[in-house]
């Protein structure tokens, strides 16, 4: 190890260090936000954190919200609403995707704002579990199909993949209803990885769904090895389809590939009668918005 390099047999690896200090309590938050400010600067090895308002107001929104976590951990206030999927060719809803609900003094939220958070303090992979496992105690008396979403931090977590397996093989008739969407937006880089996890969970029957395309690096080349049921187009994309041409540009490339390699496309965040009627023209079969259906915490 000499002047920040590592040698290892022909291999010259570039090591830097980046630290966070803090004796300002909450000693580890504020650390941790020195060290987030320090990774900003490549010119900088450390930085001591120094209280502003932002920050402040930062440190205190976080408290607040990790108890929110905590507090509905402990009380089992995280549950699935499900939002219905339409089939574009018979006006029928097709299946229903799972979203993770959180009770708060509001009422239930959207658990997206809290996600980062969670996954930072490790309670994501309990969230996970229990949205997983209340869905599929709630569809084992239904007819209808559903999907999960699912991250790169569930695919690396051999707790999820023992959870998800033990639920398929305890329900052997409900493998065919389920598609697990995994999210494209996390950014996608161990493709050998997604492609051992799909091949062996497809074994069960499950489809698999690429959810968010579009939103970063989409590479159609690997979505051919990776034996993909459906593409959800991400709402960036189709929320001004009907007046974006590039958008509409766009689409119809993802469209055009998704039908000469027999994968099925959803488009997301259907949000008007214009929206609807161009994403019918250009050929999408499936989708879901809040302008066909609301989430609900039951389907009846």
């Amino acid at each position: 190890f000499k002047n920040n390099e590592l040698l290892c047999g022909n291999l010259r690896l570039y090591i830097s260090i980046s630290i966070g200090i803090s004796d300002i309590a909450p000693l580890l938050e504020t650390a941790d936000i020195a060290l987030k400010e320090v990774k900003k600067d490549p010119k900088q090895a450390f930085l001591q954190y120094r209280p502003s308002k932002e920050l402040i107001k930062k440190i205190d929104q976080n408290v607040k919200m990790t108890n929110v976590l905590q507090q509905a951990i402990k009380h089992d206030d995280i549950v699935p609403f499900f939002q219905a999927i339409i089939d574009l060719k018979t006006n029928r809803v097709f299946k229903y995707e799972a979203l993770a609900r959180i009770k708060t003094e509001k009422g239930y939220e959207s658990i997206f704002a809290y996600l980062k958070l969670a996954k930072e303090i490790r309670l994501y992979p309990e969230i996970t579990k229990r949205v997983m496992n209340k869905t599929f105690s709630y569809f084992e008396q239904k007819e209808s199909s559903f999907s999960i979403n699912i991250s790169m931090d569930d695919i690396v977590d051999p707790r999820f993949f023992a959870n998800i397996t033990n639920l398929l093989q305890s329900h052997p008739n409900m493998a065919q209803k389920v598609t697990l969407e995994l999210l494209e937006s996390e950014s996608i880089t161990d493709y050998e990885l997604v492609k051992r996890f799909i091949k062996e969970i497809k074994k069960y029957g499950v489809t698999i769904a690429i959810d968010d395309f579009g939103s970063g690096y989409s590479n159609f080349e690997h979505l051919l090895n990776l034996q993909i049921d459906y593409l959800k187009i991400d709402g960036s994309l189709i929320k001004n389809i009907h007046t974006d041409t590039n958008a509409h540009l766009i689409v119809q490339t993802i469209i055009d590939f998704a039908k000469k390699t027999g994968i099925k496309t959803v488009a997301e965040f259907v949000h008007s009668q214009g929206v609807l009627e161009t994403i019918k023209e250009l050929g999408v079969d499936y989708a879901q918005g809040f302008y066909l259906h609301e989430p609900s915490p039951s389907i009846d």
